[in-house]
């Protein structure tokens, strides 16, 4: 080869695994769920324009454009839908999925997204596709619904499309809309014939429906319908269920034996009861994630904090970390101070590697963390290795200022710092919070 044919090669002209290589440096694969995966989408549109330049590249690089969309809106949806359908080797590529979550943008942009989305409707011509694609697919319309808009009729949805055509998606977050029911894909694969659906899913991040600002509870048939489907998801994100333990009306259709990962987000109001029932479906359970109000409880009878910590503790074989934000009111969930001196030295797994507390204040906050620095000293728990105190995941989300008593804790740092050394532990106090999400998804 003459060295100026060898200029004259380009990147087309290389070996396809070469050129996959070089790929993978323009847009690295996202093999997390959102929010993780944002801020990718200037190298998405390198990997697109690339795959315009000649039939070649296009084959070997648009795969890694479909591989993750973690952030749509419905016009996106559609687009994506149109896709998908057209292309459907591309679709085999889609392993994340993320549509916009209302309560996680800033208000202005909030009320933007709610003029566009679906909260109002999709364009006529939007609409007409997604029927009938879903008409081509082989199935009947569906049946009018008394409560679904002024239309009177249940409008199938973009998501529909783009999930009844992503076989091998690993990663969702989606908000569950008043008007999405999750029951309707499953009735779209029966009617069509389709292998099972997101049997390969490994996370599930469901949010809140907002409508106007406001945030409704999620009903518990909407998850359940999607763990159904769902049988070997690994991690769950979700927010108050609308429903209590002990009546089999649970969260979980059927034990989930594959879950390690569990977080209960957004003011968490969730029955103990309940809270105890998917501790006891789960025995594989690794990691559990809380933000806990505790003055939800002060109307449950004898539903009490305690049965949660009883579903804890008998998860003790396979809990490796607790992350626990506590909001206000804690001595309505507690009891006393006492309560929480108790839990925190004599409550956690003897083989709990690492513990992150969120937004702890107050006296008695700091006198149970002393209590806990003492037993870890003397041993109690000998796998332990790290203990950090940061402001909550909620802080960064709602703009709240959280560490109130900041130096408060300062006072008594360097004490907690020499106890908990001596336990070969290392203490740590963060003015910023850790977005946690990176930990709770599969590894």
């Amino acid at each position: 080869m003459t060295s100026s044919s060898a200029a004259r090669r380009g990147l087309a002209d290389m070996p396809v695994e070469l050129v996959r290589h070089i790929c993978t440096f323009l847009h690295p694969p996202c093999f997390t769920a959102p929010p993780q995966c944002r801020g990718q989408r200037g190298e998405k549109v390198s990997l697109s324009r690339l795959s315009k330049a000649c039939r070649r590249l296009r084959d070997i690089v648009q795969p890694f454009v479909f591989h993750c969309f973690p952030e749509l809106d419905q016009t996106s949806l559609v687009r994506l839908a149109r896709a998908v359908i057209a292309r459907p080797d591309l679709a085999q590529h889609m392993k994340v999925i993320g549509v916009y979550d209302l309560g996680g943008l800033p208000d202005g942009e909030k009320r933007f997204v709610e003029e566009a989305s679906l909260h109002l409707r999709l364009p006529d011509g939007e609409k007409r596709f997604v029927e009938e694609a879903i008409l081509n697919l082989g199935l009947t319309a569906v049946a009018r619904r008394w409560n679904t808009s002024n239309e009177g009729q249940y409008r199938h949805l973009p998501l529909e499309l783009v999930l009844l055509h992503a076989p091998n998606l690993e990663h969702l977050r989606i908000p569950l809309e008043y008007e999405w029911d999750p029951h309707k894909i499953r009735q779209l694969l029966a009617g069509t014939g389709r292998p099972a659906w997101l049997t390969k899913l490994r996370s599930l991040d469901i949010g809140h429906h907002f409508f106007k600002d406001e945030r409704f509870t999620v009903s518990a048939a909407a998850p359940r319908a999607l763990l159904q489907a769902a049988p070997n998801l690994e991690a769950l994100c979700l927010p108050t269920p609308n429903c209590v333990g002990g009546g089999g009306g649970g969260v979980f259709p059927q034990p989930m034996r594959r879950l390690r990962r569990l977080y209960f987000k957004c003011n968490c109001f969730v029955d103990p009861a309940l809270l105890a029932d998917m501790l006891e479906d789960a025995p594989g359970l690794e990691v559990v994630a809380l933000h806990w109000d505790a003055r939800a409880f002060v109307l449950l009878g004898d539903r009490t904090v305690a049965d949660a910590w009883d579903a804890l503790a008998r998860r003790r074989d396979s809990l490796r970390e607790i992350r626990l934000d506590v909001l206000k009111s804690t001595s309505l969930g507690w009891g006393t101070g006492a309560g929480i001196r108790c839990f925190l030295s004599g409550m956690f797994p003897p083989g709990i590697r690492e513990v992150t507390f969120w937004r702890l204040d107050g006296l008695a906050m700091r006198a149970a963390m002393q209590m806990f620095a003492k037993v870890v000293a003397l041993g109690r728990y000998p796998k332990l290795v790290k203990v950090t105190l940061a402001p909550s995941e909620l802080t960064d989300r709602w703009g709240l200022n959280e560490w109130t008593n900041f130096e408060a804790w300062t006072q008594v740092r360097a004490e907690l710092e020499e106890k908990f050394a001596k336990g070969g532990v290392t203490f740590e106090i963060k003015r910023d919070s850790p977005y946690w999400t990176a930990s709770y998804l599969p590894d």
